[in-house]
């Protein structure tokens, strides 16, 4: 699960996301129609902006994906080159992060209240969207202008045909014949010098008097050396901020340019390999049910300035102090997954809604509320679980075939996960659902992690 930051925008719009996930950039908060609000022209000013630069982010990530290819398919990258291109990444990160962190805090106030305070809050959104906009579009120029260039030595494929002709052309090993021994003569016999007769075998001289353990008669298995994993050992401690209990919760480990991270469960010992990236670091990110999320970096080399000691198998231990999700925070959950346009729940989806039932009854003055997505916001035929109780496997015999519209379908996910919550002892008064169709998507509808668009957030309503 991750927790985000208070965000409920009414509006439509769809934006891409690396490793973190948004639920909307804010809300209006007026219960009049948009038809009524005096400011909607310049709200819709800051719209087309936002709307203008939602395709780059499509582009920052391909351009992202460009770059990590040609440092993976360049043989022998020089030194130089190595840092241009990760600090190309680094620029596209922080400009795509830019976008994304305008759009979590962007919450137009509501003009019932203020309607020259909300004028004058939109005004500064709208220079400053343009901002971003123009940082991003300088970042893409710049990544475009990287990739163009050659690179000064050839790919791997040409150092293995390069490899081959040396191996090819090298010159033949000269082997080398051992000489003949030469026939020895035999050696004389040595003659040995009687010796004293001993003992006889049973005679009692010959049995010391030994105490004898019968438990040294036991054979005893020898255990092999188990081979230590590659890489350095470590430690992510995850510990409640409060009360300094440990705390349940995924870690993932993802280089600065890749695409995909390493899951780990916190509180384990675990091995890293050295990191490819030029830097040599490590962004570390924790997700636990129920708590804000944490993130950190720390270069593989020299990580003590981030730890907090060394433990006995030598692993750097890295703690995490985690405080619990406050009124307004969103959970978002990694691991709950629906079967495609459907309401069954994928059965991985237990673990983490296990949690959330953890949570709920860890802290009794916690009211929630559910909130279904789903991948694009047109009708489409869905299956139910119609007369099934099976909620974690599709069953073809009971479950129902039907057309529905996103928003029906993202209203039957989330009753799918509420019924969960009450099966398991959570109240029904301190649960409620919304279903949002597919206004809110993460990641382009076609995109391959299109799929990520099918998912649940909590919406914590009241907590400590």
């Amino acid at each position: 699960m991750r927790v985000l930051s208070s965000i409920s925008m009414k509006s439509h719009y769809k934006f891409l996301i690396f490793l973190f996930v948004l639920s909307g950039c804010g809300k209006s908060g007026s219960e009049k129609p948009v038809e009524e609000n005096p400011n909607k022209a310049l709200y819709d000013q800051v719209m087309e902006v936002h709307d203008e630069i939602m395709p780059k982010m499509e582009v920052i990530y391909n351009l992202k994906e460009s770059l990590e290819e040609r440092i993976e398919n360049t043989a022998n990258i020089g030194k130089t080159r190595g840092q241009q291109l990760e600090q190309t990444i680094l620029n596209l990160d922080s400009a795509r992060g830019s976008m994304l962190h305008w759009m979590q805090n962007f919450e137009p106030l509501s003009d019932s209240l203020d309607q020259e305070k909300a004028r004058d809050y939109l005004l500064t959104e709208l220079e400053r969207v343009k901002q971003i906009r123009e940082f991003i579009t300088e970042n893409i120029t710049q990544a475009e202008s990287v990739l163009s260039q050659k690179e000064a030595k050839g790919n791997k494929k040409a150092s293995n045909k390069i490899a081959k002709v040396e191996k090819e052309t090298a010159p033949t090993p000269i082997v080398v014949k051992p000489a003949p021994i030469k026939e020895q003569k035999p050696v004389e016999p040595v003659v040995v010098p009687p010796v004293k007769e001993l003992p006889k075998k049973d005679s009692i001289t010959s049995k010391p008097i030994v105490k004898v353990d019968s438990s040294a008669n036991k054979m005893v298995a020898v255990k092999p050396v188990e081979k230590k994993p590659d890489g350095k050992p470590f430690y992510f401690n995850l510990v409640n901020a409060e009360s300094g209990n440990k705390v349940s919760g995924e870690v993932h480990v993802v280089e600065a340019k890749a695409t995909q991270y390493l899951g780990y469960k916190g509180n384990e010992l675990v091995y890293l390999t050295k990191p490819r990236n030029v830097a040599g670091v490590y962004i570390v990110s924790i997700a636990a049910p129920g708590y804000r999320p944490e993130k950190l970096v720390f270069n593989y080399e020299d990580p003590l300035p981030v730890s907090s000691g060394v433990g006995e198998q030598q692993e750097i231990i890295i703690t995490f102090e985690m405080t619990h999700a406050k009124r307004g925070d969103y959970i978002d959950f990694n691991e709950v997954r629906f079967f495609r346009n459907s309401t069954i729940l994928e059965p991985h989806s237990q673990n983490e809604l296990n949690g959330l039932v953890d949570l709920m009854k860890e802290n009794e003055n916690y009211k929630i509320k559910i909130h279904g997505h789903c991948n694009g916001d047109d009708s489409r035929p869905i299956i139910t679980l119609g007369t099934s109780t099976d909620i974690f496997n599709l069953d073809p015999t009971h479950n129902k075939r039907e057309t529905a519209t996103a928003k029906r379908l993202t209203e039957l996910r989330a009753e799918t996960v509420r019924d969960y919550l009450v099966s398991q002892g959570i109240e029904l008064d301190r649960l409620s659902i919304k279903g949002e169709g597919g206004k809110m998507m993460i990641y382009p509808r076609t995109s391959t992690l299109a799929n990520r668009n099918d998912r649940v957030e909590i919406e914590v309503l009241k907590g400590r």
